[in-house]
């Protein structure tokens, strides 16, 4: 994850009472100050400690020094404690807004609590305050305990996953180290009870080929009777077949015939549709001309404009008569010629068409009828016959099979048999993959605590060699220093 701080507003924290704003651009910066309010203290209270300190209030509520929402108020008056920081995360910006007075705290316009802010920046005040921001006065890496630098290291690169996969190892270890006990101890039942097995197969076999002897002249008996009854179905289903296919063929004449049906009366509508708007078209052109003569005689009678009333000369009068004249012998000419033949015409083809739709489907109806009805006479003949047969096969079969007690215990038993050959098989395989993820599993219990220490050995080795690169520059000739962590005994 790349995080990127971008910019910072600060307004009424600590000694900063009005709103200052601070671009973190990327580098290596010097930060001084100027008290006005104090010039003799020269920097001094000028507020470039309340700058970091503002910084870590609006990610975690406290300063460097631990200081809460009371002690982070204004000095000089009573504004708003408002800190608002820009960071860039993986490329996506946010904002994330603290304020006092009220207390709130927003995440990209949206209220949110603390552990949402921890969870988008990726790490807490602790590791914050050991990685990213060394806080004045405040005790270092170096100061610290030796358990409390482990901490840290632990913290800062996430070491606990590897503790809390090694003892999921362990516990997986547990329950296949169990499972494995479990599958030896079915394994040995399953061999138990096929011996038992095979000598109860061998009995049953002899009683069952006796039965079977005795059982054969009975079933010659059926079998005669049996071919009887599939002959007479023979015919009756013949009958019923010639029945069901005129039946289908009407059906689907029918079903063609009433598309039709549907298209024709939809013509039938159209074209009533076209009628009646072409009647509508005639009764307006009369009115159309029965206005254009009033009209008329308004222009010959009163020599004014029938529109607005304006009085006409007689050059204009004349003009006008003749447009009217004009549009009048083309109106009379269009009501002359009436309502289109076409039309008329159009309507009683589709009346036509739908009589004779209507006939051919009562035709096809009737003949669907009495389809219908041989076969309900013959559709019952033919279900007797074929439970009749149904039956009498399914009591040949009880004969041969099911009726044999001895030929039901022995197949339960090569059943039984199967069963137990299949269960040794997926249980000695599961045996198998058992072992193998066994020892994957135990491996990995050691395996992620050594991850765990070579991810700090090699820390440490950067960090030893980091720490020796920079003695010299510090006038530590001479000196080295080394880093070591505790490592796994045998005991």
């Amino acid at each position: 994850m790349k995080l990127e701080f971008e910019r910072l507003v600060v307004a009424g924290f600590r000694s900063f009472n009005d709103k200052a704003v601070l671009s973190l651009q990327p580098g290596l910066h010097f930060v001084h100050g100027e008290n006005q309010d104090e010039p003799p203290l020269e920097a001094n209270g000028a507020g470039k400690s309340s700058l970091f300190h503002a910084l870590t209030w609006v990610l975690y509520g406290k300063t460097l020094g631990n200081l809460r929402n009371t002690d982070i108020v204004p000095w000089k008056g009573n504004r708003e404690t408002k800190v608002i920081l820009t960071v860039a995360i993986d490329g996506a910006q946010h904002k994330i807004i603290r304020t006092v007075n009220p207390s709130n705290l927003t995440l990209d316009g949206q209220k949110v609590g603390q552990e949402d802010i921890v969870k988008l920046i990726g790490i807490d005040y602790e590791v914050f305050t050991h990685t990213i921001l060394l806080g004045q006065g405040e005790p270092l890496f170096f100061d610290k305990k030796p358990s409390e630098k482990m901490q840290v290291l632990s913290d800062v690169l996430n070491l606990e996953r590897w503790e809390t996969r090694a003892k999921g190892a362990s516990g997986r270890v547990a329950d296949l180290e169990g499972r494995g006990a479990t599958m030896e101890g079915e394994l040995s039942g399953c061999h138990s009870n096929l011996e038992q097995l095979d000598s109860l197969i061998a009995d049953t076999k002899r009683q069952r080929d006796e039965w079977d002897a005795a059982q054969a002249k009975k079933l010659e008996g059926s079998a005669t009777q049996r071919k009887q009854l599939e002959k007479e179905l023979e015919k009756v289903a013949k009958k019923w077949g010639e029945a069901n296919l005129a039946f289908d063929g009407a059906g689907t004449e029918i079903v063609a015939l009433e598309r039709d049906l549907d298209r024709h009366e939809e013509a039938h509508l159209s074209a009533k549709a076209d009628l009646q708007a072409a009647e509508m078209m005639l009764s307006s052109k009369r009115r159309e001309l029965k206005a254009l003569n009033e009209q008329t005689k308004t222009i010959s009678d009163r020599k004014a404009c029938p529109t607005c009333g304006h009085q006409l000369s007689g050059a204009d009068v004349r003009k006008q008569l003749g447009r009217h004249e004009a549009a009048v012998r083309q109106l009379e000419d269009e009501i002359a010629q009436g309502i289109p033949s076409t039309i008329g015409e159009g309507l009683e083809a589709v009346s036509a068409a739908i009589n004779r739709t209507n006939g051919d489907l009562a035709g096809f109806r009737a003949k669907a009828e009495a389809a219908e009805d041989s076969l309900g006479v013959l559709t019952p003949q033919k279900i007797e016959l074929e439970g009749r047969i149904r039956q009498l096969k399914e009591h040949t079969r009880d004969q041969r099979e099911d009726t044999n007690p001895h030929r039901t215990s022995w197949l339960a038993l090569r059943k039984r048999r199967h069963k137990i050959l299949q269960d040794i098989d997926d249980i000695e395989v599961d045996l198998k993959v058992n072992a193998k993820r066994t020892e994957r599993a135990q491996f990995w219990v050691k395996g992620f605590k050594d991850v765990r220490l070579f991810i700090v050995e090699e820390l440490l080795a950067e960090l030893e060699l980091a720490t020796n690169t920079m003695l010299e520059n510090l006038g530590l000739i001479g000196w080295s220093i080394s880093y070591a962590v505790e490592k796994e005994t045998k005991s």
